[in-house]
C-alpha cells in the first residue's frame, strides 16, 4: 500500500499499480479528512506524474489520519472499522473477478456503490456523488474498462458481499458517509440497497 512506502519506491512503481495504490489514500479523505480530499482533487496531474513534493505530502497526511484513527481505536471496537470503506463490495467483486482487477481498483468500485447507497439514505447529494466518481476516474480508477469482462451479474456480487469475513451478528458491517470527512458504520443495510449500488458501477 502507498502509505507504507517512500518516494522513491513509489516513483519505481509500475503506473496502474501506483495509481490503485491512490484508491485507499482517496479513502482517507472521505472517511476524516474533506481538505486532504480536496489537495487530492486539485494536485491530479502533479500526483498522477509522482512529482516529490507531492508524493510526500499524500505519505505525509495518509499516514497522519490512519494514526489518528487507529489512537481513538485501539482496541478495534468501533470507529477503526471505517478504515474498510469501499471494501465491502470491494472485496466481493475483487474475489468475483479472480483477482483480475487490482485491490485498489476495486476498493474504488466499492467507494462507488457505497456512495449511491448514501445518496438513497439522503446521507449525501448526488452532486458529491458525481465529484467522487470524477476523482475517481482521473485517477483512472472508475470507468467501463475495468468492469468490461465481467462474467457474473449483480446478485452474485450481493452474495459474495453477504458472505464478507466482516460480518457482524450475521448484517453486514457497511461504511457510508455522512459527508466528506466523516463516516459511520451500518449494519442495518438492505440487499435491495446494496443491490442498488452495485448497480450503479455496471450501470453508472
Amino acid at each position: 500500500k502507498l502509505v507504507y512506502m517512500n518516494t522513491n519506491t513509489l516513483t519505481s512503481l509500475p503506473d496502474r499499480e501506483y495509481l490503485s495504490g491512490m484508491a485507499e489514500v482517496i479513502k482517507y479523505g472521505y472517511i476524516w479528512d474533506e481538505e486532504f480530499l480536496s489537495y487530492l482533487e486539485g494536485n491530479t496531474e502533479k500526483i498522477i506524474s509522482k512529482d516529490r513534493e507531492a508524493l510526500e505530502n499524500i505519505i505525509f497526511h495518509s499516514c497522519r489520519i490512519k494514526k489518528e484513527i487507529v489512537e481513538q481505536d485501539p482496541m478495534e471496537k468501533g470507529l477503526r472499522a471505517i478504515l474498510n470503506y469501499g471494501h465491502t463490495v470491494g472485496h466481493a467483486i475483487e474475489k468475483l473477478m479472480g483477482f483480475t482487477l487490482l485491490h485498489g481498483e476495486c476498493v474504488a468500485l466499492g467507494m462507488v456503490a457505497a456512495g449511491r447507497i448514501a445518496v438513497g439514505r439522503s446521507l449525501i447529494s448526488e452532486r458529491e456523488l458525481d465529484r467522487m466518481k470524477k476523482i475517481l476516474s482521473n485517477y483512472k480508477l472508475y470507468n467501463k474498462i475495468l468492469v468490461s469482462g465481467i462474467r457474473f451479474n449483480i446478485k452474485d456480487v450481493l452474495e459474495a458481499t453477504k458472505s464478507d469475513k466482516k460480518m457482524q451478528g450475521g448484517r453486514i458491517k457497511f461504511i457510508l458517509t455522512k459527508k466528506i470527512g466523516k463516516a459511520e458504520i451500518y449494519t442495518n443495510i438492505t440487499d435491495e440497497e446494496i443491490l442498488s449500488g452495485i448497480t450503479e458501477i455496471f450501470e453508472g
